[in-house]
């Protein structure tokens, strides 16, 4: 399990989606996306993508989501964690290479500590 009070503030970060399969708005199913600070649970950014527009968002808003991390911590983190079951056609993985993060795989599980409460507060709202 991953805990926040082993890293430090932007020491670890945390690219996931954290809506089900059904959160839906008006205008059709979505799928939420959120980058995390490991140590703060702090969201970062989030990214809502239409189901019918793809799985993840594009790789240029996850740039942006990176963009906006950087701007805030002024330094980029010593590690990037995704679900296992999120590993493939990920855009926080491209981007994180793309910026030398290295990139630990975790499941999904192990990280209810830290997105438990984001994913109540997101699927009830969009349920």
């Amino acid at each position: 399990m991953l805990h926040p009070k082993n890293f430090k503030v932007n020491d670890a970060w945390l690219g996931i989606k954290v809506s089900s399969n059904d959160a839906k708005v008006q205008e059709g199913k979505v799928n939420v996306f959120v980058l995390i600070d490991v140590s703060s649970c702090y969201v970062i950014d989030q990214q809502v993508v239409l189901a019918s527009e793809g799985i993840m968002p594009p790789i240029e808003n996850v740039e942006s989501m990176f963009m906006k991390a950087f701007a805030k911590a002024f330094k980029y983190p010593s590690k990037l964690y995704i679900p296992i079951e999120e590993a493939e056609s990920n855009g926080f993985v491209t981007v994180a290479n793309d910026k030398n993060i290295p990139i630990k795989y975790i499941p999904a599980s192990d990280l209810d500590l830290i997105v438990g409460p984001i994913k109540k507060h997101i699927n009830k709202a969009l349920g």
